[in-house]
């Protein structure tokens, strides 16, 4: 039984449903300062915060280590509805090195 709630809880769409209610706060971004930190509440909008960063970095001038956004969220494997996301290549989330906040 918990093979198939597992299996069934990471395709699509129960698998957004899962991520949107229970992690609703989970995808994290930021600079090494931490001047620029946003949040993505859909988990699917990475493409855009990274232009946001692209045009955050051409409008201020920043240090060189403050060039590098980083995810500070981690892979949970307990968190078992998101394991799709974690081994798909295609998924930009994950491709970003990692920060602990």
């Amino acid at each position: 039984m918990t093979g198939i709630t597992i299996i069934l809880s990471n395709i699509p769409p129960v698998s957004y449903i899962c991520d949107y209610s229970l992690d609703e706060k989970h995808y994290r971004y930021s600079n090494d300062s931490g001047n620029f930190d946003v949040i993505d509440r859909s988990g699917n909008n990475v493409t855009g915060i990274k232009e946001s960063f692209k045009e955050y970095v051409k409008s201020k001038k920043v240090k060189e280590a403050d060039t590098v956004l980083y995810r500070t969220f981690w892979k949970n494997p307990i968190a078992f509805w998101p394991w799709h996301t974690y081994f798909n290549t295609k998924d930009d989330r994950y491709k970003l090195p990692y920060k602990k906040s």
